[in-house]
């Protein structure tokens, strides 16, 4: 009985009180990390999540604007490394995070003050398939359009794990191809974290694989691979190589056909657009249109 009750008074908690009351539940076991947290306190905990991923999915809503959210992230961070909650708590704890995390200012402090992301790389190391993949889910979301510093403590050790996955295939397609977008996140804004990639002793082998990819079949990672590869070495003699007069037509004719058919998902939408605009920077790039066009017009005239 005392179950149903908890259960139907958190229904009739607003998002702000249910967010408090989670935050403070969180904060009692994250401060005792060495302690082994009650099984009690762990179900309300999870009841919790789920209480207010359902009311923020039916209110379409962003985060409540609120010291409690960034404490309830800051206790989640710690959480999640807690080795005595079950799996199913830390996916569900996970889960919550990416929702916190599709907010910008809870986004920018999830990567810096919190330390939520030395939490993730803990993970990454440790955990189960299934877990990492909704942690690099996590990641993804975190770092897509974002300024990402290289003098952040966390990137470089994200930046390893992926290429070395990416190195040998992922844990599943799905681990790889989540594997390529977090590392064409962390690579498009910094050129630092560029820097960094071209200085591991394994960038010649990333090189050869993003190659390999672009003779697969899988759309999503052809454009991430292309992507990757535009980023890190466009004016370099791979991407002279791949990115020439001679084939540019062929990469625009992907990228189009992503956009404007059903080849692609979202994730193949996304990434193909900044593939087009990142191109367009390119002086080698722009006169290579310019030449295509001109070629369009003069077959049309004839």
């Amino acid at each position: 009985l005392g179950g149903l009750f908890r259960s139907r008074t958190r229904r009739r908690m607003s998002g702000l009180v249910l967010l408090e009351h989670l935050a403070s539940l969180i904060e009692g076991v994250s401060s005792k990390p060495k302690c082994v947290p009650d099984v009690g306190i762990l179900k309300d905990i999870e009841s919790d999540i789920n209480a207010l991923m359902t009311e923020m999915k039916e209110k379409s809503g962003s985060p409540p604007k609120s010291t409690a959210s960034l404490e309830c992230v800051s206790g989640l961070g710690t959480l999640i490394l807690n080795p005595h909650i079950s799996q199913n708590l830390l996916l569900k704890s996970l889960d919550l995070l990416e929702y916190f995390g599709k907010d910008d200012k809870i986004c920018e402090a999830m990567c810096t003050e919190l330390k939520v992301m030395s939490s993730l790389n803990i993970l990454l190391s440790k955990k189960s398939s299934e877990v990492c993949v909704s942690v690099l889910k996590l990641v993804q979301t975190l770092t897509y359009g974002k300024q990402n510093s290289r003098s952040s403590n966390w990137i470089g050790d994200i930046v390893e794990y992926v290429i070395n996955e990416i190195l040998s295939g992922g844990r599943s397609y799905e681990s790889f191809e989540l594997c390529l977008e977090v590392l064409a996140n962390v690579c498009s804004r910094d050129m630092a974290v560029q820097a960094f990639v071209k200085e591991l002793p394994s960038v010649k082998a990333l090189q050869r694989k993003l190659l390999a990819v672009l003779a697969e079949e899988k759309i999503n990672a052809i454009i991430l691979s292309l992507y990757i590869l535009c980023v890190l070495f466009l004016d370099e003699d791979i991407g002279n190589r791949i990115f020439n007069s001679g084939n540019i037509e062929q990469t625009f004719h992907l990228v189009f056909s992503v956009l404007c058919s059903s080849h692609g998902d979202f994730v193949g939408t996304r990434y193909a657009v900044d593939l087009f605009v990142h191109l367009l920077s390119c002086e080698r790039v722009q006169e290579a249109i310019v030449k295509l066009v001109l070629c369009m017009i003069i077959v049309t005239t004839e």
